[in-house]
Parts: structure tokens; C-alpha cells; sequence
């Protein structure tokens, strides 16, 4: 789901696999900027929260961003 809506505004969607092999889902090269995006249903669960959150800081550190996504099922967690 997440992957459709992206495709409607970029034309080229991939992931991006760090240095010490954590997976980052979406990893889009916007005109303006790169754009990291984690998607999950639920980051409720500690080991599932700390995962994610690490892979993205890791990624946001090698490409040197200040800003990355983790977008959830509902987008409140």
C-alpha cells in the first residue's frame, strides 16, 4: 500500500541496505532531497520499535540526512 501511494508521485522507488546489512523499505531520490521511509503495521512491540528505529538512524547517518519516516498502519504509534 505504502508502495502505490509513492509510486503515484516518484517515478523511482527503491530500498537501501546499510553497512551492517539493516534494510530500509523506501529510499527515494527526490529532486530536492533524499527521502528514507520505514513502513510497518505496528511499532507497539519493543523489538519491532528498536529495529526499525535503528535501521533508520543508521541509514540517515550514512547518507548524512536529518530526516527520515517510519510510517505505521495508523500513524499513531
Amino acid at each position: 500500500m505504502v508502495f502505490d501511494f509513492l509510486q503515484r508521485k516518484y517515478t523511482e522507488i527503491n530500498y537501501y541496505k546499510t553497512s551492517n546489512n539493516r534494510e530500509i523499505d523506501f529510499l527515494i531520490d527526490a529532486q530536492e532531497s533524499k527521502i528514507l521511509i520505514q513502513a510497518t503495521c505496528s511499532l507497539e512491540k519493543s523489538d519491532t520499535r528498536d529495529r526499525e528505529i535503528k535501521s533508520l538512524i543508521k541509514a540517515m547517518d550514512e547518507l548524512k540526512l536529518h530526516v527520515g519516516y517510519n510510517y505505521t498502519w495508523n500513524g499513531q504509534e
